[in-house]
């Protein structure tokens, strides 16, 4: 009857362990220096930037591959801009999920909020 007992307390407490430790209950925050940069001038405090003279055009900065569940998310960009033409795009195993465009802040630093749902099978 001990061991029994004692099984069933060791396999709780295995159980709360993988609870606690479950890292889909944590946002997952990146800034700039925890991406790949392809394009632009970043520093430490993780702000990259490209300069209007730089006539750059494309992809500058993406993230690591990370396994996502179904569910819903929101991205949260702080940028500024000072022009219409730039995008966010979300992609799953290479399909185009969202895309939103970045409207121009007038060089003036803002954060806003981009919702998008990933309907996994």
């Amino acid at each position: 009857m001990k061991k029994k007992i004692l099984y069933a307390a060791a396999v709780l407490a295995a159980l709360l362990f993988i609870w606690l430790g479950n890292e889909g209950s944590k946002p997952l925050v990146l800034k700039g220096t925890d991406l790949n940069q392809t394009a632009g001038v970043s520093d430490y405090t993780g702000l990259i930037a490209i300069d209007e003279t730089a006539a750059y055009y494309g992809m500058f900065a993406y993230t690591d591959d990370y396994v996502l569940d179904k569910g819903t998310y929101t991205i949260r960009p702080e940028y500024s801009n000072t022009s219409s033409d730039n995008i966010i795009e979300v992609w799953d195993n290479g399909t185009k999920v969202a895309q939103w465009s970045l409207e121009s802040t007038d060089g003036v630093k803002t954060t806003l909020d981009y919702t998008f749902t990933l309907d996994k099978t």
